[in-house]
């Protein structure tokens, strides 16, 4: 039975060096939320020399802005084209993605962190703080 409590000890501490425990989740989704970005995206890569990050580079007017897809499902970088436009507003978790024949919203829940039905509730609570 002690080795069990010590493998669950190790494993918590490993999770939180990596910065999968409860307190990193909140910080990214509360750092997604009140944060907006638009544009095209001009350019999707894996930026290896910083941890294999996936990132997408969005061009509005003269502005360029890089945007980090490592907390969303793989299936999301994936996804996206070069080409598409891509919005989301402040203090929301939905994304906005368009191309020739697609208009979309997509909602960020930060699965590639942990389950996202974990902190379903959570993210309900932030997605409601401003609906009045």
């Amino acid at each position: 039975m002690g080795w069990i409590f010590g493998f669950y000890l190790m494993n918590k501490k490993v999770e939180n060096a990596l910065g999968l425990n409860d307190d990193f989740f909140i910080s990214v989704a509360q750092t997604y939320y009140n944060d907006s970005f638009s544009g095209i995206v001009s350019k999707k890569f894996i930026d290896w020399d910083n941890h294999g990050y996936k990132k997408i580079v969005l061009v509005n007017q003269s502005k360029t802005r890089e945007v980090r897809l490592d907390y969303e499902w793989i299936g999301l970088f994936k996804f996206i084209e070069v080409g598409d436009s891509i919005s989301k507003e402040k203090n929301n978790l939905d994304m906005r993605l368009r191309r020739k024949e697609l208009d979309t919203i997509i909602r960020l829940n930060f699965s590639g962190i942990k389950n996202s039905w974990d902190y379903i509730d959570f993210l309900y609570e932030l997605d409601s703080i401003y609906d009045k």
